[in-house]
C-alpha cells in the first residue's frame, strides 16, 4: 500500500508499445521516474512540506468547474492546510485565481491519449517521479466519476497518510484497474445516485467529508483577464456600431469529441439566422485545434459580419470576453459549463452520450438546452451510427428560437 511505485500505471498498453526491441528504451525512462523519484524524496528530507491536501483530476474543463463547489468545500473543512491542484493545463489555468487552491501542478489529460503520452515521454516520468518523491500530503482524493489509469496511479502512486477514492463508473477503466486501485486506498467513497447531474453527485461527495457543495460553481478571474478582454471587446463594438448590430453572440463549434460534430454548415445557417432575424454580430469562440473549423464556416457566411477572438488569448481571458457579450450559443463543451457559471445567456447542443449528467445544470435558469431524441440515448459517447444524429439532426432554426427564448426571458442566473 505505501511501497515503492511503479513507473507506470496499470494500464492494457498496446503492442506496438510493449515490443522487445524497444525494452532499452522502456527500461531507461522507467530509471529515470526513479531516480528522479529518489532526488526528489532527498529534496523532501531537506526542506519539510508544509501540511497540504492535494486533489487530482484527470478530466476536462467542464468536469473541472462542476467540481468547485465541492473543492471550496474540501478547502474549508481542511482550512488549516493547503490544497494542492494536480490536473491537466486547461484545468489549472482555469483555476490559476482561485482563492482555494495555494498550489497547481501541470499533469497529462486523462483518457487513452493522456496515457500514451506519459508512457512514451521521458519528460513526463522524470516530472512526475520528482513530484512523488517531493511531495507528501495528509490527504490525497481523486473522485471523478469516470476515474482511468493515470489519475487511478498517481492517487496509489503519491505519498499521503489518507487517500480517497471514488470508484466511479468503467467508461475509462476495466474493474480490475478499479479494484486495484480500491484496495490501495484508506477511504472510498460513494458513487453518485444514479441519474444524478455532476452537481449533484458533487454536493452528494461533500456530505461524505462533512461539507455542503450545494451552490453553483464559480469561475474567478483577475483583473488583468477583465482588461484584456476590454480591450478585445472594443473593437468588436466598434464594428457592431458601423454594421448596425445591436448584440454580441458567441458560439463554440467545436471539440475533440467526434459526439459533439455539429455540421459547419449548420452553424453557418445558423449564423445567419442570428443577424437576419436579431442583427447579432457573431464571435466565433475556438482555441488552435478549432481554427480549420472556424474558418471553414467563416468561408460560408462572407457577407455576414462576424468577428473571432485571437486563438492564443487563453481560457481565462476567454472566460472574461463571455463576460462583455450578450449571448452563447455552444456545443456540449467545458466553455459552455464557464458561460453557464459566469451566468452568461447560453444555448447549449447536447448530444445524447450522457443525458441528464452535464446539461441542464439544476438551480441555473441562465441556459436552454436543446437536443433530438434519438433511441440510442445514454451511449456513454460511444456512437455506433455514421453521424451523432443527437446533435446533427437539430435544425439551426431550433437553434435561434432557443436563442430568442432567452432574450424574451431577460433571465440570467443567480450570482
Amino acid at each position: 500500500m505505501f511501497g515503492w511505485p511503479r513507473s507506470i500505471p496499470d494500464y492494457k498498453w498496446p503492442d506496438r508499445h510493449r515490443a522487445a526491441w524497444l525494452f532499452l528504451r522502456r527500461a531507461a525512462i522507467a530509471l529515470l521516474f526513479h531516480l528522479a523519484r529518489i532526488a526528489g524524496r532527498v529534496a523532501s528530507a531537506i526542506g519539510a512540506n508544509p501540511p497540504a491536501v492535494l486533489v487530482v483530476r484527470t478530466d476536462g474543463i467542464g468536469d473541472a468547474v462542476l467540481f468547485e463547489p465541492a473543492l471550496r468545500s474540501l478547502a474549508d473543512r481542511f482550512s488549516c492546510q493547503q490544497l494542492h491542484l494536480w490536473a491537466p493545463a486547461a484545468t489549472c489555468d482555469l483555476f490559476a485565481e482561485h482563492p482555494a487552491v495555494a498550489q497547481r501542478l501541470v499533469i497529462p489529460r486523462g483518457g487513452k491519449a493522456g496515457n500514451l503520452e506519459y508512457f512514451e515521454s521521458a519528460r513526463w516520468r522524470a516530472v512526475m517521479g520528482w513530484r512523488l518523491g517531493r511531495f507528501a500530503f495528509q490527504l490525497a482524493a481523486y473522485t471523478v466519476d469516470s476515474p482511468e489509469p493515470l489519475g487511478d496511479w498517481i492517487l496509489s502512486s503519491v505519498r499521503a497518510r489518507e487517500r480517497w477514492y471514488a470508484p466511479g463508473d468503467t467508461e475509462n477503466q476495466f474493474d480490475w484497474q478499479r479494484d486495484r486501485t480500491s484496495r490501495s486506498v484508506t477511504k472510498l467513497l460513494p458513487s453518485r445516485p444514479a441519474g444524478g447531474h455532476e452537481l449533484l453527485r458533487n454536493a452528494h461527495l461533500a456530505g461524505q467529508w462533512g461539507g455542503s457543495a450545494n451552490s453553483l460553481p464559480i469561475v474567478a478571474l483577475g483583473a488583468q483577464e477583465h482588461w484584456r478582454a476590454e480591450q478585445e471587446v472594443r473593437t468588436w463594438r466598434k464594428l457592431a456600431s458601423v454594421v448596425g448590430a445591436g448584440r454580441i453572440v458567441g458560439t463554440m463549434s467545436g471539440s475533440a469529441a467526434p459526439m459533439n460534430a455539429y455540421p459547419a454548415a449548420s452553424w453557418a445557417t445558423v449564423i445567419r439566422l442570428l443577424w437576419t432575424r436579431h442583427r447579432a454580430l457573431c464571435a466565433l469562440f475556438g482555441g488552435p485545434a478549432d481554427s480549420p473549423r472556424i474558418m471553414e464556416i467563416s468561408r460560408l457566411v462572407p457577407d455576414v459580419p462576424h468577428v473571432q477572438p485571437p486563438l492564443t488569448i487563453g481560457l481565462r481571458t476567454t472566460a472574461a470576453l463571455l463576460q462583455t457579450i450578450e449571448g452563447f450559443i455552444s456545443i456540449d463543451t467545458g466553455l459552455a459549463h464557464v458561460a453557464v457559471a459566469l451566468n452568461v445567456p447560453t444555448v447549449v447542443l447536447r448530444h445524447g452520450g450522457h443525458p441528464g449528467r452535464f446539461f441542464p445544470w439544476p438551480a441555473a435558469n441562465s441556459n436552454v438546452v436543446i437536443s433530438h431524441p434519438m433511441p440510442c440515448e445514454g451511449c456513454r459517447c460511444r456512437c455506433v451510427l455514421a453521424e451523432p444524429e443527437c446533435i446533427t439532426r437539430i435544425r439551426p432554426e431550433e437553434v435561434v428560437a432557443a436563442y430568442a427564448e432567452l432574450l424574451r426571458s431577460g433571465k440570467r442566473a443567480a450570482a
